[in-house]
């Protein structure tokens, strides 16, 4: 038996021809097989591959004798892969803009704080002081006893006390602010060899000197000798209407 090849090479433009004239009738065909009429004996066969770039040709061994030309399968076929499509690279993404830093806002300024506002002080009433004075020393002179003599710095103390009590709405000796007569005395300088404090309320100054010198303790203050000096502080205002106070001392 002779070579494959070399039977395929005496074939090969007769072979080629017939694979061209089955893709003219056939259409676009995808193989071709062409068999040597040789009965019996193992011949070359050329496969002609139609692909997208052309013809190629494969050369096998078949036991055929006869000349086909058909899509049949029967024979070692060559499989045509489409190619893969050409994809276009993708475009580099485009670069994210850098975010700008958000700003802070700057910090509210504290508040300034508020200055307190002082507790009103009710006014005094000085022509209520006068008077009350002239009833203590008319009082003091039926009795024998010299004049007490105003003090400013004690009238001043009286009214202290008065719009304390009214602003704070209590009636005794003893201030939440102040603390006794004694120590309100001393807390501002105030020396004494003897001292005391008559409080009263009412709506009028003689209801209120009435009430003084109808109660024992307090007539004994108004007409003690020991004491020189006296101060008042009459402050309108309290559960009575008004509210006074009377400091006295001795030196």
């Amino acid at each position: 038996m002779k070579h494959p090849s070399r039977r395929a090479s005496r074939l090969g433009p007769s072979v080629i021809c017939l694979a061209l004239l089955v893709s003219l009738f056939l259409g676009p065909v995808t193989e071709a097989h062409v068999v040597s009429p040789t009965a019996g004996r193992q011949v070359c066969q050329m496969t002609l591959v139609w692909t997208p770039t052309g013809y190629q040709t494969v050369w096998t061994t078949s036991p055929s004798g006869s000349w086909t030309a058909s899509r049949t399968p029967g024979w070692v076929t060559i499989p045509v892969t489409p190619l893969p499509p050409v994809q276009k690279p993708l475009p580099a993404p485009l670069p994210l803009p850098t975010p700008k830093p958000t700003p802070v806002p700057p910090a509210p300024l504290p508040l300034p704080t508020p200055a307190p506002v002082p507790t009103p002080v009710p006014s005094y009433r000085s022509d209520l002081e006068s008077q009350m004075v002239g009833l203590v020393n008319a009082e003091r002179a039926k009795v024998g006893l010299p004049a007490l003599i105003v003090d400013p710095a004690l009238t001043r103390l009286a009214r202290m006390k008065s719009a304390d009590m009214v602003a704070l709405n209590y009636f005794g000796h003893i201030s939440p602010t102040y603390g006794s007569p004694f120590d309100m005395m001393r807390a501002n300088g105030i020396t004494y060899r003897a001292a005391g404090e008559n409080l009263a309320a009412a709506t009028s100054l003689a209801l209120a000197f009435d009430g003084l010198m109808r109660s024992a303790g307090h007539r004994a203050n108004i007409l003690r000798a020991e004491f020189t000096h006296i101060g008042i502080g009459v402050v309108p205002g309290g559960p009575y209407g008004i509210t006074f106070t009377q400091l006295f001392i001795g030196r």
